[in-house]
């Protein structure tokens, strides 16, 4: 008779298939709201009970074992089709909740003023929003759908780069009547408010926008937002002065008026965004319809990147020097030819 072996401690086995999902002890204590001490002595307890080694460590490396794997694929799958099944629970008499995670400065300044675009879709789920800070963070809930500035590193999920970032020098109407029609006095004597952001580094940037138009940055003032990027905003559609900001990201402020570009200049950046949405969802009728609804909205944003219709191409300004309008061409076309590919 062949001896069956005995099913291993759940608790271990919730702990081995979060590290090998994601990747990362630590990352798996964050998500289990527990100590990477205590991951790790659940993984060791694991081994012990299969007499079997799960992980190769070296360093503070780990990496899946053959075994390990095979381990990975049922546990997986397991754990799904039980949150799956959870979730159904009471699904006839109850509302279901999707749950969308965003970094902060997206959900701010892209996401909540389209809100009621998305609640257009008349969903018959609720929406739990949940924040990601700036960039890749830590979610303790496992969200159904994600817009990020980079993708999480989990099998659970799928992901597609729907859009890259540019970057344009805009201030608030009211702050550039005090200047006229001088880009000369602009450039030169303006107010620069200046923030970071994670992907990018935005200082190097308003470097390049001076080295471009031939002007000098000594004589202006400068307020620096470290990573307050929604208070560099606050401060510049109230008109405190020029902020070097993503196109695509304050669209919305750009479409109100509340924002313009007096110099029409793009900047090419590495920031890209990327929708996401839980595997186990795939076919979730809800989940596929805000998919859209992010996809059709995105590539809405996105048109500013278009380099037929872009006012930097269609209206060249006078008082920009040729050497400006080569750039701006050139980089237009590459995030156009960026945009086609994706």
């Amino acid at each position: 008779m062949v001896a069956r072996r005995r099913l291993p401690s759940l608790v271990a086995l919730r702990a081995f298939e979060a590290v090998a999902r994601v990747g990362s002890m630590k990352e798996a204590s964050n998500e289990l709201n527990v100590t990477p001490g205590a991951i790790s002595q659940l993984i060791r307890k694991l081994e012990d009970e299969l007499s079997i080694c799960l992980f190769e460590r070296k360093n503070r490396e780990i990496k899946l074992t053959e075994e390990g794997k095979q381990l990975k694929s049922g546990a997986v799958d397991a754990f799904n089709m039980l949150k799956e099944t959870v979730c159904s629970l009471g699904e006839e008499s109850n509302r279901n909740t999707i749950s969308v995670a965003c970094n902060r400065i997206i959900a701010n300044n892209w996401l909540s003023p389209r809100m009621s675009g998305l609640l257009k879709l008349n969903l018959s789920s609720d929406l739990k929003m949940v924040s990601l800070g700036q960039s890749k963070q830590h979610i303790s809930a496992n969200p159904d759908i994600v817009l990020t500035i980079e993708p999480r590193n989990d099998d659970a999920f799928e992901y597609a780069c729907v859009g890259c970032e540019s970057f344009s020098v805009m201030a608030s109407p009211s702050y550039l009547q005090h200047f006229g029609d001088s880009i000369e006095q602009l450039l030169s004597n303006a107010t620069l408010l200046k923030y970071e952001l994670e992907g990018d580094h935005i200082t190097s940037k308003w470097e390049e926008v001076f080295h471009i138009t031939g002007h000098e940055s000594e004589r202006c003032q400068e307020i620096d937002f470290g990573l307050e990027f929604d208070q560099a905003m606050t401060a510049a559609v109230s008109g405190a002065g020029l902020i070097l900001a993503p196109i695509n990201l304050v669209s919305s402020d750009i479409a109100s008026g509340r924002l313009v570009m007096p110099l029409e200049l793009t900047l090419r950046s590495n920031i890209h965004y990327w929708l996401g949405h839980t595997k186990a969802l795939s076919d979730n009728h809800d989940v596929a319809l805000m998919r859209s609804w992010f996809k059709n909205s995105l590539r809405d944003s996105f048109e500013l990147d278009d380099v037929e219709k872009s006012p930097a191409i269609a209206e060249m300004p006078q008082f920009l020097p040729k050497r400006l309008a080569s750039v701006i061409m050139s980089e237009a076309k590459e995030i156009n030819n960026y945009q086609q590919a994706i």
